[in-house]
C-alpha cells in the first residue's frame, strides 16, 4: 500500500469538524424533543384518564343516590340516602347564578370565587355510601357530602383527585373494612355544582337538577389549565308525588 507523500497528507479542517458537531447536535436535539413530546402526550393522556375516572365516580354516585331516593321516596323512615340527596339539592343554585361563575381563565380564579366562599360546590365521598361494621349507614351517609366549609378544596399539582386519610387495621389476618382510608382530607381540582332546572308552575320545586361536574388543573410543564367536565340531569321525584301535575 502506497502512502501519499508527506507534503500531500491532510486531516479534517476546522470547518468540517464544526459541521460534523453541528449535524450531531441537531440530530440530538431533534431526538430529545421527540422523546419529550412523547412523554408529554403520554402524561397528558394519563392525567385525563384519571380525571375522567374521578368524574365518572361522582356521576355514578349521584345517580345511585337519586335512584335510592326514588326507590324509597314513599318510605322516608327507611330511606337513609334521602338525607344526603336533600342536603345536595338544598345547595342547588339558580341557572343565572351559575352562569356568572362558569367561565374562568385559570383554576385559582374559580377557587377564589364567591361560590366556593359560600360553600356551594361539593363532592361525594363514595367510600361512605356503604354500610360499615363499626359505623351506622346513616352516619356514613351524612359524612359522605364533602363541601368547602368542612374540607379544603384546592388546586392540584398533578391531576384531579380526592385525598383520603385514615389508617389500616391489620390486627387480624384480613384487613377490616373499617380500617380503610374512608375520610377525605382535601379535594384537589374537582368539584360539583347543582343547578336548579325549570320551576314547576308557581311552586319553588324544580322539575330537575343539572349537576355540573368540573375539573381544572395545570399539568407539569404547562402554563395553561386543562379543563374537563360533564353534566348529568336528574329529575326531581317531588314533582311526581308532592305537586299536582297538569292534565
Amino acid at each position: 500500500m502506497r502512502l501519499a507523500p508527506l507534503g500531500l497528507r491532510r486531516g479534517d479542517t476546522i470547518i468540517e469538524v464544526m459541521f460534523a458537531i453541528a449535524l450531531f447536535s441537531m440530530v440530538a436535539i431533534i431526538s430529545i424533543n421527540l422523546m419529550n413530546s412523547g412523554i408529554s402526550v403520554t402524561e397528558s393522556s394519563l392525567e385525563q384518564t384519571l380525571a375522567r375516572a374521578e368524574i365518572s365516580a361522582q356521576a355514578e354516585a349521584l345517580r345511585f343516590l337519586h335512584n335510592a331516593y326514588i326507590a324509597e321516596y314513599e318510605y322516608p323512615e327507611y330511606n337513609n340516602y334521602a338525607l344526603i340527596w336533600e342536603r345536595i339539592t338544598e345547595r342547588a343554585i339558580d341557572p343565572e347564578d351559575y352562569m356568572s361563575t362558569r367561565d374562568v381563565d385559570n383554576c385559582e380564579t374559580m377557587y377564589n370565587s364567591d361560590a366556593f366562599a359560600n360553600g356551594q360546590p361539593f363532592v361525594i365521598n363514595t367510600r361512605r355510601l356503604s354500610r360499615n361494621a363499626d359505623i351506622t349507614l346513616e352516619t356514613n351517609i351524612i359524612d359522605a357530602l364533602i363541601t368547602p366549609t368542612n374540607t379544603p378544596f384546592e388546586p392540584t399539582d398533578l391531576n384531579p383527585r380526592l385525598i383520603f386519610t385514615g389508617a389500616f387495621d391489620d390486627s387480624d389476618t384480613e384487613l377490616k373494612e373499617s380500617g380503610e382510608y374512608r375520610n377525605v382530607a382535601r379535594v384537589e381540582g374537582i368539584w360539583v355544582t347543582a343547578v336548579k332546572g325549570d320551576i314547576f308552575q308557581d311552586t319553588l320545586i324544580p322539575k330537575f337538577y343539572d349537576f355540573y361536574i368540573r375539573t381544572c388543573w395545570i399539568a407539569p410543564g404547562r402554563n395553561y389549565p386543562t379543563k374537563l367536565g360533564t353534566i348529568i340531569r336528574l329529575y326531581n321525584p317531588q314533582n311526581e308525588y308532592a305537586v299536582e301535575r297538569p292534565l
